[in-house]
């Protein structure tokens, strides 16, 4: 991995909903306005455009919007080719003139996706009516897991000499991350990004250094140092609003920044429904992770194989232990002796194995005393 120091310049065109509140009503009024920037400043609005009275709308649309149940949703403002339609009513119905043409079809309301039909589908007002569905955007609540995976094995020998290595079982250990993790949500709408790093780290000031002067010249061993000067600070869970409950492809990083390399990720589908909900999300870990879409899918495999666990979920881990080879008492004795002595004292131990053991009650002791579920004994 090589390091090297940027800048990028950035164009984007994007709709904006204003929301103000009268506070002797306690009413509100929505509108849009559409923010453009060239190259990282305001773009420019130099040019000449046609006003409202000056344009003839020759043609007229009648749109319904709904929610994924298919019940109409009013409060809903729409434009064609950056002219201004309508607010839909409680059934959901916009309709008024517009211009004949192609154009952006743009429907947003708050709390919603904004749905966008650009002009380069071929959105023309010839086939402008119909029914379209826009997604209620919950609030989630990220929180994020690094799980660290061990396997135990047992070397046997044949009466030949030939080596076997016995996979035993796996531990999973799941914490809190000082990593730097970035999930990128994509459906077939849009994406959206989240990250766990904390904006306010004041990396910008930090990099104003000698190391990091000769870093820009090209020097990779004064890159690494001017990076392990700059401490990254990173959020165990984040609170976003603004991802709609879609299906989505959802790919995640995990990344030391002292050490210039990744630390582990996952790839996996996931639907995210239209209510407040809290997650899980459990980065497996692999130092020196290539990030690769075919990485990222076996370190996800392997999450799931030997752990028992999908990356996102509803439910909190704080710990796994898969028996491969199943729950003898020996082998449960073996596991508790190698892995858990920190938390199962001696005399603990000598009473669920004493004279054998209950596989239930060996569990039981894991999960309360240690914090880990233990699968595979059927």
């Amino acid at each position: 991995m090589c390091f090297a120091p940027y800048d990028w310049k950035y164009s984007v065109e994007y709709p904006v909903i204003v929301r103000v509140r009268d506070d002797l009503t306690g009413h509100y009024m929505n509108f849009a306005v559409y923010v453009g920037v060239d190259e990282m400043e305001p773009g420019s609005c130099s040019g000449s455009f046609p006003s409202g009275d000056d344009i003839e709308k020759g043609c007229y649309a009648r749109i319904r919007a709904v929610d994924k149940a298919g019940n109409p949703v009013g409060g809903v403002m729409a434009s064609f080719a950056d002219w201004f339609i309508g607010i839909s009513g409680e059934d959901g119905i916009i309709q008024g003139p517009v211009l004949c043409g192609t154009g952006d079809l743009i429907l947003n309301k708050a709390n919603y996706g904004i749905y966008v039909l650009e002009r380069s589908q071929q959105k023309s007002t010839g086939n402008l009516n119909g029914t379209y569905e826009l997604y209620k955007k919950p609030t989630i609540d990220l929180n994020f897991r690094q799980v660290d995976m061990t396997s135990r094995y047992r070397t046997e020998y044949s009466g030949y000499g030939i080596e076997t290595k016995i996979h035993l079982y796996d531990v999973c250990d799941v914490s809190k991350t000082l990593n730097q993790i970035v999930v990128n949500f994509s459906s077939s709408r849009d994406d959206y990004g989240v990250t766990n790093i904390d904006p306010d780290s004041n990396v910008g000031e930090c990099l104003e250094s000698e190391e990091c002067d000769a870093c820009t010249e090209g020097s990779q061993s004064m890159c690494r140092e001017c990076i392990s000067n700059c401490p990254v600070d990173v959020f165990p869970n984040v609170t976003v609003d603004y991802i709609p409950g879609d299906s989505y492809r959802v790919i995640t990083d995990m990344w030391n920044f002292q050490e210039l390399k990744a630390t582990g990720g996952f790839v996996t589908s996931y639907s995210i429904p239209e209510k407040n909900e809290t997650y899980y999300m459990y980065v497996p870990v692999k130092v020196m992770l290539i990030t690769s879409d075919a990485e990222r899918r076996s370190l996800t495999r392997e999450l799931k194989t030997k752990c028992n666990m999908n990356p996102i979920s509803t439910r909190e881990y704080t710990g796994v232990v898969n028996m491969v080879v199943g729950c003898s008492c020996g082998e449960l004795a073996n596991m508790v002796k190698t892995d858990f002595s920190s938390c199962i004292s001696d005399a603990e131990y000598n009473s669920l194995f004493s004279g054998g053991c209950n596989v239930n009650a060996v569990k039981s002791a894991l999960l309360n005393e240690c914090g880990y579920e233990v699968y595979g004994c059927g």
